[in-house]
This record gives C-alpha cells, structure tokens and sequence, in this order.
C-alpha cells in the first residue's frame, strides 16, 4: 500500500496544513470537498481533488462515496477534521479496515468524545475540574434565573445532530453567555424548545489551554500544548490567534483522561486554565484533528508526518516529536482574527486592539509559494452560495 492520503473537507485551513506536511514527506495526497473553489483543489500541494456530496445536506449520499472512494482509491489512510466524519469512518471501521487504515476507535468511545454528558462523566469520575453543569430538565427560565448564580454558558451537548437525513449545528456564540439574570431572562428563550440539547453551565474565568498528542499503542507521541491569545466570539470560540506553551503539566492533567478512554489516533483535549489558582478545567474533547493544527506544524511538531510513519511501523520513539518553539504564535487573520478585531470596535473593547497589530510569527494557512491556493480560499469563504457548490 503506498503513501496515498485522502483528505476529506479539504476547505478546511487546518485540512490544507496537513496536505502541505504530507506533501513534504513525500506523500502523494487526494483531497476532497463539496466545495467547487477550496484553497486545497488549487493547491501545487495536492495531487489530486475528487468532488464529493455535501454531508450536511445529504448524510446518506456522502456515506455511499465515502466508502465506494476508500475501496477504490488505495489509500494508505483518510484524515477527517470534523465530529460527522470521524463518525462516519468509525462506524464503518470493520469494512473500511480491509481497504485502509482507520487510525480512530470503535464507535462507542468516539461517541463518549463527541458527547459531552459522556466525556463529563467519565472526567468526573477521573477527579478532573470540571464547570459545574445546572440541571434545567422541568424547570421554567424565571425560576431558573432565580436560583442559579451568574455567569454562565449554554453548551451544545455535541456539535451537530442529524436532524432528517440532515446536519443541524449548534455553535457557540456571544448569545450562549448569559452575564445577569436579565440576561438570561432576555436570551434563553431563544434555546428553550430544544435546551435538551444543551448544558447550562458555570462560566469558568480563564484562559483557553489545549493539549495534543497521537495516541499509538497506549503512548503519546507527538506531545504539544498551546494557549489561545484571541477568541472568536470575543466572549469564548473558536481561536483566531494562539501560541505554543510547556506542555508537561497540562499532559499530566490529559493522561488519566485519555487512558481511560483507551484512546488511538490524534486527540485534542481543551481546557479553561486559572491562572489564580493554578487549575485547569476541562471544557472539551475532539477525538480527531483539531483546528490548530497549523500551529504545531509552523512550531515544530509535525503532527500527519507523525502518523503516517507510526501507521507505516518506522522507527520512532516517544521523543522524537516533543521539541518545539515555546512561545511560538500563529493566527487566522481572515476571517477569524479580522472578526475578532471589528466586533472588538463594535463592542467597544478598545483595550484588547492592541494585540491585534503585535505580529504573529506565522499565519496559519497563507503561503507565499502556493498563491493560487489562498486566493481560492479567500473566494471560497462565499462557499454558502449555491454557485461555489459541486
């Protein structure tokens, strides 16, 4: 079997980082999307692109190409970036596994992941922090916002649920922070019909911190850790800009999560960490590649060329991949980072602007040799149009 990688939702930055690592290795690569302009179709990294369904509007359709495409295309390996298609590809793991390698766990211990009840459960019983999650099943939004104490954060018990055949999200944005009871009061309302999808949740004050690794026979390879400089939303999303950090301290926190969950592949465990009391609080776990990606790459550790030599059995030990610049930094300036700073100007946070302007030492996905690959990303960011789509 040769060095032939599919990787899906080739859209995706942290898809197009992985595609440039692997090209470096010596890799030959096939990327895939719904998308007809993505930054990986016109990228001189990639070999190949092969169009495919839009899994969010047709599970089933995207489920029938995925496995006819691995049984034909003779992939050593498919990297996936997102929960629904690290779903997919556990649920088949058994058929698939005759064709290619399925570097991700069975099923159920991809859902104790992708479900927060069950990744809060299994961490409580560990002994980790966690945000104190308030029961709101029977209870009407004015005795809660009479009992409970403020701040706090609606969380989705999972990122996505397929919802007629179709993906409905539910993300976390400015309206899932409620800072007084007149705030919930107002906001809450808007979740109620379907709160059983939801936790409502103590606001942990802090910084975001995550730890990654490659679990591969028990032992993590690859250890990294890093701390996020700007958020977007502002109040608490996805990172637009970060920096790589010491990640001892935050890998002894992660080990007993992790070899409870008798993890393998890429993982990704995300924390809010108190600096006043030294304690990290887990927030949240991804069983697969994570959006920073980029970061540990441009730092040093080169996470898809790590996983390709532990499926192809080299040489590597645990070290191999633990030395990487502390204090390095990388963001997303379009669009993350540029939304950061406008709704910074439109809430009038002014004393966080100057971060903005401090220059990062990399960008996560701009390449100054591989031009027409960024210009398609800028234009594939209007991909919600019918006209962008295969």
């Amino acid at each position: 079997m040769s060095n032939h990688i599919l990787v899906l939702e080739g859209e995706k930055p942290a898809a197009y980082a992985s595609i440039r690592s692997l090209h470096s290795a010596g890799c030959r690569v096939t990327s895939a999307s719904h998308l007809k302009i993505n930054i990986s179709r016109f990228s001189k990294y990639a070999n190949k692109f092969v169009a495919c369904p839009d899994i969010d509007q047709d599970m089933e359709g995207y489920k029938n190409w995925l496995l006819e495409e691995i049984k034909n295309g003779k992939y050593l390996t498919v990297f996936s970036f997102s929960d629904k298609t690290t779903r997919l590809l556990s649920e088949n793991k058994t058929t698939l596994s005759a064709y290619t390698h399925i570097y991700q766990p069975d099923i159920n211990t991809v859902d104790t992941v992708l479900d927060k009840s069950k990744t809060y459960q299994l961490a409580k019983s560990l002994g980790m922090n966690l945000p104190e999650v308030h029961e709101t099943k029977g209870k009407k939004i004015d005795q809660l916002a009479a009992e409970l104490s403020f701040p706090l954060v609606l969380r989705p018990k999972q990122k996505n649920f397929l919802v007629n055949g179709k993906i409905k999200y539910y993300k976390v944005t400015s309206e899932n922070y409620f800072w007084s009871r007149k705030d919930l009061l107002k906001k809450l309302p808007k979740f109620y019909a379907e709160l059983d999808k939801y936790d409502l949740m103590s606001y942990i004050d802090g910084v975001g911190r995550g730890y990654f690794t490659i679990v591969d026979e028990q032992k993590t390879y690859g250890n990294f850790a890093h701390e996020r400089i700007r958020e977007y939303p502002v109040s608490g999303g996805a990172s637009s800009a970060r920096k790589s950090i010491p990640f001892e301290e935050i890998k002894a926190t992660s080990l007993p999560l992790i070899n409870a969950l008798n993890w393998s592949g890429p993982i990704m465990i995300e924390y809010k960490y108190n600096p006043k009391t030294n304690k990290y609080y887990l927030i949240e776990v991804n069983g697969r590649w994570w959006g920073s990606l980029p970061l540990a790459i441009h730092a040093g550790i080169d996470f898809p060329k790590l996983l390709v030599g532990l499926i192809n059995k080299e040489k590597i030990t645990a070290e191999d991949f633990d030395n990487y610049k502390i204090g390095f930094t990388s963001r997303l300036l379009i669009p993350h980072d540029l939304m950061w700073f406008f709704s910074c100007l439109a809430h009038g946070k002014f004393n966080l602007l100057p971060s903005f302007f401090t220059r990062a030492d990399k960008e996560d996905i701009f390449d100054g040799k591989d031009m027409g690959a960024y210009i398609a990303y800028i234009i594939s960011l209007f991909g919600q149009l019918k006209f962008f789509r295969i």
